[in-house]
């Protein structure tokens, strides 16, 4: 039925059109994961500063 509308060189540039946009929205929901995840019991320690996110004491700790 699409092919009475439309020629070849049209159908086969929206097909790739079609790989590229769902290739892209993989690709976009993958790398937008946060691979840096803290630990709920230890995350108020890096927003007082008192840990860095290496694990060594923070600057706050190291000013006292």
């Amino acid at each position: 039925m699409i092919k009475h509308f439309l020629n070849d060189e049209r159908e086969i540039t929206l097909k790739r059109l079609l790989i590229f946009f769902i290739s892209f929205i993989f690709s976009v929901l993958t790398f937008s994961q946060n691979d840096n995840y803290i630990p709920l019991n230890i995350k108020p320690a890096y927003e007082k500063g008192t840990r860095s996110l290496d694990g060594k004491p923070g600057t706050e700790l190291l000013a006292e």
